[in-house]
C-alpha cells in the first residue's frame, strides 16, 4: 500500500510538492489525509505522501476547526 500511495505521488509531498531527494535524511511519510478518528479511511484514496513539515503543519484535526466544528467537505479539493 504504502508504495502504491509513493508511486501515484510520484516521490513527492502531495501537499507541498517536494520532491523526496531534497530532503534524503528525513524520509516522508504516508498519513491518512483525514484522520482515521475523524473518519478517515486506510485506502489508497484516503493516504497522502507527506514531508515532515506538511505533516507536522496538517496535524492530525484537518477537518476541524478550532471551535470543534466540521468543516463542509463540499470544498475539498482533490490532491494532485
Amino acid at each position: 500500500l504504502r508504495a502504491v500511495v509513493r508511486s501515484r505521488a510520484g516521490n513527492a509531498c502531495e501537499y507541498c510538492r517536494m520532491p523526496q531527494e531534497a530532503t534524503p535524511l528525513i524520509p516522508f511519510h504516508v498519513e491518512h489525509i483525514v484522520s482515521r478518528q475523524h473518519g478517515g479511511t486506510g485506502d489508497p484514496g484516503g493516504l497522502a505522501l507527506a514531508c515532515d513539515r506538511s505533516n507536522a503543519y496538517k496535524g492530525p484535526n484537518h477537518w476541524l476547526n478550532f471551535s470543534g466544528a466540521v468543516h463542509d467537505k463540499s470544498h475539498q479539493v482533490p490532491l494532485p
